[in-house]
């Protein structure tokens, strides 16, 4: 199918430049994938917009009906579903409006031939840092200039994605992606408390290893966990389970558990 944008339902580009998601970034996103019509992981999604646009300051009722009456029948095919809320046309400053109208995006491609399947990534570690804010912390907000930053850090095509640590040193996420590890029969993934964003796929992921009696730590870590660990995934929402090559040119050769964890992910996801 040819992309197609909608805007409050309405097949259009154009939105206000007074739209507080613009102005202030008061705003939340999510990017669904949909195979054969159907949309991955639809109410973790649904319940982490909901969580954020609470967060900010601009709860939406019905917002789930409101959205499947909005996005339709889709057709057989495997696509990218970005759902972008924020909190509407406001005047200036930065105090939200009492009556507020939100305004809902959403923007329909079709999935990439490369993500279907990918390769394993390369990883750099980025110098940009992550800042410590536990009011945002977990939820995925409009502002994504630290991943811009740290994205823009390379031009390599033989690297895919790069670490970003928080300004204490811990290891936080990818730019795009959640980060998880492997030492022995354990795995690691890094809190998100103070900053980061918390992937649908990455709770898909810790329930799925609890379920298998994988022990999961969640917790601060520095970068030598991760380059000292046998093994070492990313997790998005579009690619599900990515195993990682290289972490700052140190080979990662293992990749048992992320085998194991990626087939009982694929069973479950239905793809």
């Amino acid at each position: 199918m040819q992309s197609l944008t909608l805007i409050n339902g309405s097949a259009t580009r154009t939105l206000a430049s007074t739209d507080r998601g613009f102005s202030y970034g008061q705003g939340v996103f999510t990017t669904i994938r949909a195979s054969q019509g159907r949309m991955l992981l639809w109410d973790s999604h649904l319940k982490r917009l909901l969580e954020g646009c609470e967060r900010l300051g601009f709860p939406i009722s019905n917002l789930g009906k409101l959205l499947l009456k909005e996005i339709g029948i889709l057709p057989k095919t495997d696509l990218v579903i970005k759902i972008v809320l924020t909190a509407g046309i406001g005047p200036r400053g930065y105090t939200t409006p009492a009556e507020i109208y939100p305004t809902r995006v959403i923007q329909i491609d079709p999935l990439p031939k490369r993500l279907l399947e990918p390769e394993p990534a390369n990883l750099r570690l980025c110098t940009t840092r992550l800042s410590i804010q536990p009011a945002l912390a977990g939820i995925k907000h409009l502002n994504r200039l630290e991943q811009v930053l740290g994205r823009s850090e390379w031009t390599d095509p033989d690297i895919q994605e790069g670490v970003m640590l928080d300004t204490e040193g811990s290891v936080v996420e990818g730019t795009y992606t959640n980060i998880f590890w492997v030492k022995g029969s354990q795995l690691f993934t890094p809190d998100l408390s103070g900053s980061g964003v918390a992937g649908v796929m990455r709770a898909q992921v810790i329930q799925i290893a609890r379920s298998l009696n994988i022990p999961v730590e969640i917790g601060k870590f520095p970068l030598s966990s991760v380059i000292e660990a046998d093994e070492v995934f990313l997790t998005n929402a579009l690619v599900g389970i990515l195993p990682v090559n290289s972490l700052a040119e140190v080979q990662l050769h293992q990749n048992e558990l992320t085998s194991v964890l990626a087939s009982r992910l694929n069973e479950v996801l239905g793809v």
